[in-house]
């Protein structure tokens, strides 16, 4: 039982049980623990991706090397992403492989996900000009040049 009051919240859920709303209080233990399993999932997911970011940076050269397809780098880029969508690097090096593989649509995503992801002004002054650049690969140089200019160049 000491598990169930290891917070104030649990706590107090153990405490309305105890009152006699024992329906009310196993409501709230389930979705307290259902956030706490999310959580450990989180967490597990962030750490994975740690571990799967360096493997993917190292196809990444042997890609660059020409040793591996750009077609497999990407799928690393990507299982890394769905586990941790958070770091601004790997949208970047996704949206570069994805203009390598012509896949311009999902560039542009890319690269719009890296601007939301910078997480401070460098990254951001380096996030703006991805855009630009995958608008002149899809031949919109206007487009390309509004980017540009946007993003201070």
């Amino acid at each position: 039982m000491t598990d169930i009051a290891s917070t104030p919240e649990r706590l107090a859920a153990l405490a309305r049980y105890n009152a006699g709303d024992q329906a009310g209080a196993l409501a709230i233990l389930d979705r307290l623990e259902a956030a706490n399993i999310a959580a450990r999932q989180k967490a597990n997911d962030i750490e994975t991706a740690a571990g799967e970011r360096r493997i993917a940076a190292l196809a990444r050269d042997a890609r660059d090397k020409g040793k591996v397809t750009t077609a497999s780098v990407i799928a690393r880029y990507e299982a890394v992403v769905r586990l941790d969508p958070g770091v601004f690097f790997d949208w970047i090096a996704l949206e570069r492989l994805y203009q390598a593989a012509g896949r311009l649509a999902d560039a542009r995503r890319a690269a719009e996900t890296a601007i939301n992801a910078a997480e401070d002004d460098r990254s951001k002054s380096v996030a703006l000009i991805e855009p630009g650049d995958v608008l002149r690969a899809q031949g919109d140089l206007a487009g390309a040049a509004k980017a540009a200019k946007a993003a201070g160049r």
